[in-house]
């Protein structure tokens, strides 16, 4: 990473473009979360597929979709199945980049987002030509006006969005820059058992812009900032993970 100030880094994501791009994973850091990603996700198909077991663990991530007609998608892929287990928390938050991510804010801490464990990390797996695997732009501070999670006194949010699969740069997240200062309209609508914003981006002129990262380069942005993930057009299945960081205000 290079040298960056906390006062430069909060400069940016309140007050500029609404986030930085300056945190990366090294290789053997994205290496390892691919590892964890994998042997959740086998275990996550196996429970429900046992007879798929053997091929999810022969099978590299990013190509999951070549039997996605084999899976119930919204039964597996949810996102409470998708929470990290603590233990592979642990070991992410022993990686240097999450030191830096300390080092970066002061101290930082992982959000509970869903109340199924005191900290929350979990993945996203986007496949090819799908788009109901995205969701349309958002702000996150939207799920948490709506009761999604609970906030400790005395903290604010921010997020982190890292791809780990991303077959080419500008096929990840996208965001509107400088979004986090203005106010948006949005409705709600219950859907999976919860309420959750709705949101018509149709209704404004947004500067959309697609970021550039490639796998292991993180985006951290405010959580008023709207942004969502990008139509996946390419030939293999994207996968990032992603988690709420809670720094002292």
């Amino acid at each position: 990473m290079d040298t960056l100030s906390q006062e430069a880094a909060l400069n940016e994501i309140n007050d500029g473009a609404g986030y930085i791009l300056d945190v990366k994973l090294s290789s053997s850091e994205l290496t390892k979360i691919r590892e964890l990603v994998h042997l959740h996700a086998v275990s996550l198909v196996s429970k429900y597929y046992p007879d798929l077991k053997d091929k999810c663990s022969q099978t590299p991530m990013d190509e999951f979709h070549k039997f996605s007609d084999l899976i119930d998608h919204k039964k597996v892929w949810t996102k409470l199945n998708r929470i990290f287990p603590q233990e592979y928390i642990h070991e992410i938050q022993k990686m240097p980049f999450y030191n830096q991510l300390n080092e970066l804010f002061g101290g930082i801490k992982v959000a509970n987002e869903e109340n199924l464990y005191e900290e929350e990390i979990y993945w996203r797996f986007v496949r090819p030509q799908q788009k109901n695997d995205i969701g349309p732009l958002h702000a996150d501070k939207w799920f948490w006006d709506l009761g999604h999670g609970t906030m400790p006194e005395g903290y604010t949010r921010l997020k982190i969005w890292i791809p780990i699969w991303c077959e080419e740069a500008g096929n990840g997240l996208r965001v509107v820059p400088h979004s986090q200062k203005e106010n948006y309209c949005c409705g709600q609508q219950e859907r999976d058992g919860f309420l959750k914003p709705v949101f018509n981006e149709e209704d404004y002129n947004l500067n959309v812009l697609p970021l550039s990262n490639k796998a292991g380069e993180s985006v951290i942005f405010h959580d008023r900032l709207l942004h969502g993930g990008c139509f996946n057009a390419m030939n293999n299945s994207r996968v990032s993970f992603e988690f709420t960081m809670l720094i002292r205000k």
